[in-house]
C-alpha cells in the first residue's frame, strides 16, 4: 500500500477563504477571550472535553454520552464497563494534551504513547497499548468506518512516513495548517497503525496538532462532536477520499470540504459562547459562568446535574440558576425536579451575577 503525497493536492485555493475567516477569529476574538474571559475559557475547555471523550467512544460504535464522560472524568475509581475503560483511558489522553501539548514534539514515539494511554485503564487483555497491529485491525470491527486499511507489515513504515510528512508540511507552512491536518486525518485512519483505538487517536491528534499551531479553541469546542453528530457525512467524506489515497492524484477534496466545513461550525460555536458572554458582561462569577457554559454546550442541564458536575452547594446552584434565569441568559423549561434550563442567545443585560 502507498499513500499519495499531499502535493497532488491543487484546490486548496477554494478553501482561502473558510480558512481566513478562521485565521482571522483566532487572532482578534479569541485572542481577546485568552485575556478577559480566562474563567469562560477553562469552564468551556472542561464542558469539551466530556464532548469529546464521548463523541470519540461513538465514533469508534460504542454508545456513551457526555454526561457519562463528565461523571467519570471526576471520579475513575469505579469503572465497571470496557466503554468506561476506554472513556477513562481517552480522558487521560486529552488531558495530558491539554495541559502538555507545547512540549509533546509529533513523532512516532509520541503516537504510541498516547495509544498506550487509551489503553491504561483496559482490563480484557486483548490489545497492549502502543503495539503496533499484527493482524486483522478495525476493518474488521461491526460498523468500521473504513473499507480497507493497511496491512499489519506496512503499518510501523507508514505511519512513520505520515508523521514525516506532516512534520515537513507544517515546518514549510507552505500548505495552510490546517490543511495538512485535514490531510492527516484522511490518512491515518487508512493506515490504521493498531488493532484497536485508531479513531479515538485520530481525533486526540486532531486536537494536539490544532493546540500546537496556534488554534486555541480545539479544547474548548468539541469537532468530534459535531463531526459525529454529522456523522452520516462524515462517513460519506472519508470513504470518499479514502478509496482514492492509493490513484495518482486522489479524491481530496470530499474530505477537504467536510473537514473545513466541521472547522467553521466550531469556530462559529465558540464565537457564539463568546458573544453571548460579552452581551452578560465580562463579571459573571466563576460558578454562573460554568452553569451558563454546560447549558450551552449540553443544550439543556438540571440544577441537579449542575451540582454534582459543579460540587458546589445545591443552594448556591439554585441561586445562581435563578439569577441567570432573571438576566434572559437561561430559558426554563417545565417545573419541579424535571426542569430543564437551555441558553438564550438574547441575552443583552450588561450585569454581574
Amino acid at each position: 500500500m502507498r499513500i499519495a503525497s499531499p502535493e497532488t493536492f491543487t484546490a486548496d485555493r477554494r478553501y482561502r477563504r473558510p480558512l481566513a475567516a478562521i485565521d482571522e477569529f483566532r487572532f482578534t476574538l479569541w485572542r481577546d477571550a485568552l485575556a478577559m474571559k480566562p474563567e469562560a475559557v477553562t469552564a468551556m475547555t472542561r464542558a469539551a472535553s466530556a464532548e469529546t471523550v464521548a463523541a470519540c467512544l461513538r465514533i469508534e460504535g460504542t454508545d456513551f454520552t457526555a454526561p457519562e464522560a463528565s461523571r467519570l472524568m471526576v471520579k475513575k475509581t469505579k469503572l465497571k464497563t470496557q466503554a468506561a475503560e476506554a472513556a477513562a483511558g481517552c480522558a487521560d489522553a486529552l488531558d495530558l494534551i491539554v495541559k502538555s501539548y507545547a512540549v509533546m514534539p509529533l513523532t512516532e514515539e509520541l503516537l504510541r504513547e498516547l495509544h498506550r494511554i487509551l489503553f491504561w485503564h483496559t482490563t480484557d487483555g486483548t490489545v497492549r497499548g502502543g503495539d503496533y497491529k499484527t493482524g486483522l485491525d478495525e476493518r474488521a470491527a461491526p460498523g468500521s468506518l473504513f473499507f480497507e486499511t493497511a496491512p499489519a507489515s506496512q503499518a510501523p513504515a507508514l505511519t512513520r512516513e505520515l508523521i514525516a510528512t506532516v512534520n515537513t508540511l507544517l515546518t514549510a507552512q507552505e500548505l495552510h495548517p490546517l490543511l495538512t491536518l485535514a490531510y492527516f486525518n484522511a490518512v491515518f485512519p487508512a493506515v490504521s497503525p493498531f488493532a484497536r483505538g485508531n479513531g479515538r487517536l485520530s481525533q486526540l491528534m486532531t486536537v494536539l496538532i490544532m493546540l500546537q499551531q496556534g488554534y486555541g479553541w480545539a479544547s474548548a469546542a468539541s469537532l468530534t462532536r459535531l463531526m459525529d453528530n454529522d456523522k452520516g457525512r462524515f462517513i460519506t467524506a472519508l470513504r470518499a477520499t479514502q478509496l482514492t489515497l492509493t490513484h495518482p492524484a486522489p479524491a481530496w477534496e470530499p474530505w477537504f470540504d467536510f473537514f473545513t466545513d466541521s472547522l467553521t461550525r466550531q469556530m462559529l460555536e465558540v464565537k457564539d459562547r463568546l458573544t453571548l458572554l460579552g452581551s452578560a458582561g465580562t463579571r459573571l462569577s466563576p460558578l454562573a459562568d460554568f452553569i451558563l457554559t454546560q447549558a450551552q454546550m449540553k443544550g439543556s442541564v438540571t440544577v441537579r446535574g449542575l451540582q454534582h458536575e459543579s460540587r458546589a452547594v445545591m443552594a448556591t446552584v439554585r441561586y445562581h440558576v435563578a439569577e441567570l434565569v432573571k438576566k434572559g441568559l437561561l430559558i426554563q423549561c417545565g417545573a419541579g425536579p424535571a426542569t430543564r434550563y437551555s441558553a438564550s442567545h438574547a441575552a443583552k443585560t450588561d450585569t454581574s451575577v
